[in-house]
């Protein structure tokens, strides 16, 4: 009789201790998974923050690029100081380079390239301050694909200068 309660009582502590074995593993893989995408949030952000300063802080380079040339995608405005050097109006964009920009000539990949993000995709959009789309000699402001199935988004808007007028530039990295 106290071998079978012996046996009844080990066998229940195996059952308990399994299912602690089992909530502990579970809980871990969770927190795994949740630093995992934290982390690549982070990735993100950095890389969207990096490629918008390019676009508002630079202009690109060759300087006065196109859609064929671009290795650099700056759309910052350029200006003559002297004969011997140039300038970028930070936060002014210029017209053409943002028509090249999201002109279906400079293909989307390659704009991946250019900017290393080829691990994710992108949307790039402009708006005026009162939320209307913004359009260049009859061209919408727009270039990517879209983010409404995407799993992991981070979005950095910029307030800008086009054409003389603040707009927001809006970039979205997503998976």
């Amino acid at each position: 009789m106290k071998a079978q309660i012996w046996a009844i009582d080990f066998a229940t502590s195996v059952i308990i201790f399994a299912i602690g074995i089992v909530v502990v593993l579970f809980a871990f893989n969770g927190l795994a998974d949740s630093t995992g995408q934290e982390l690549e949030s982070s990735r993100m952000q950095d890389r969207a923050l990096e490629v918008t300063e390019s676009f508002v802080r630079t202009a690109g380079l060759p300087l006065g690029w196109t859609s064929s040339d671009v290795t650099a995608i700056g759309l910052a405005q350029e200006y003559n100081e002297t004969d011997a050097s140039t300038g970028v109006r930070e936060n002014v964009l210029d017209s053409s380079k943002v028509l090249a920009f999201v002109s279906p000539n400079l293909d989307y990949n390659k704009s991946k390239a250019i900017m290393d993000i080829s691990n994710y995709e992108y949307y790039f959009w402009m708006e005026h301050i009162n939320g209307t789309q913004v359009s260049l000699q009859g061209v919408d402001i727009v270039k990517g694909t879209n983010f409404a199935s995407a799993r992991n988004v981070v979005i950095v808007e910029r307030h800008v200068i086009l054409s003389e007028v603040i707009m927001k530039l809006e970039f979205v990295l997503w998976q």
